[in-house]
């Protein structure tokens, strides 16, 4: 503003000087001198490189996610993903499950294409232990479709902050105990349950589809298997082992050879 007064004014004839109109218009010099310079945000690119890396692989990630995944600092991911201008993927609405994509009878969700990442339906086989908490919860939604409703709206699902605010006082009460239980996000239980299934000796096909992982390259152009009475037998036992272990026993699972589904 002071530089535009001192020209138009010049042009007509008046050399003022710039001391004297910042006086008139009451503006400190030194603001008028000294013109701060943002230098340009430095990123090293040890943390960018594997954090660009996930979030293209799982564009659902957020900052908390990745850096605990990864092993960095929330605040070093967040701040990279503000200066990168990083989004996180919306879920598509709704993606919360719902009453009408359950088989009651056949004990398996199925999830519709349009709400998977890869845009294919996929199928989960519920064991006994998870039907039962189905049916408890469908009881409990008070005739909302979704299985676990927002607790004010009913025609809306349960947010993401709650499910990550139980796991956070979860941690905090075992912690409290000093029970050995370090942070985890919920993409951790897929890795914990992939990884102690593995040490069962499952079979990794079966492991994976669960997890609607799909097979890549010419494998993937000539298995179509898609393992549904292994998958329901293996799922069985693994709630199993988890009914064991809270019960402080151990159970060895039985791995029973049964034909592949297509």
């Amino acid at each position: 503003m002071i530089e535009t007064v001192q020209q138009g004014l010049e042009a007509e004839g008046f050399k003022v000087s710039t001391a004297k109109l910042c006086k008139w218009f009451e503006v400190p010099r030194k603001s008028y001198y000294y013109k701060s310079v943002k230098a340009k945000p430095k990123l090293q690119e040890r943390f960018v490189e594997p954090i660009k890396e996930m979030i293209e692989e799982n564009p659902l990630f957020g900052y908390r996610t990745v850096a605990h995944l990864l092993g960095f600092n929330k605040n070093t991911v967040q701040r990279i993903f503000q200066i990168k201008r990083w989004q996180v993927r919306q879920r598509p609405i709704g993606f919360r499950p719902r009453v009408d994509e359950m088989d009651f009878v056949g004990a398996k969700w199925i999830i519709p294409a349009q709400r998977m990442k890869a845009r294919r339906p996929h199928v989960i086989y519920l064991p006994d232990q998870a039907m039962d908490i189905m049916i408890a919860l469908k009881t409990c939604a008070g005739g909302s479709n979704f299985i676990l409703p927002s607790r004010y709206e009913g025609d809306k699902g349960m947010s993401n902050n709650t499910l990550n605010r139980v796991i956070t006082v979860t941690v905090e009460h075992a912690k409290k105990k000093d029970l050995p239980l370090d942070d985890f996000t919920v993409h951790d239980l897929r890795r914990t349950g992939s990884t102690l299934l593995h040490e069962a000796g499952f079979n990794t096909d079966w492991i994976e589809k669960c997890l609607a992982h799909e097979q890549k390259g010419v494998r993937a152009v000539y298995n179509k298997a898609e393992y549904a009475d292994q998958r329901k037998d293996m799922l069985q036992q693994w709630a199993n082992m988890v009914d064991a272990w809270i019960a402080g026993k151990e159970i060895t699972p039985i791995h029973r050879p049964t034909r592949a589904a297509a």
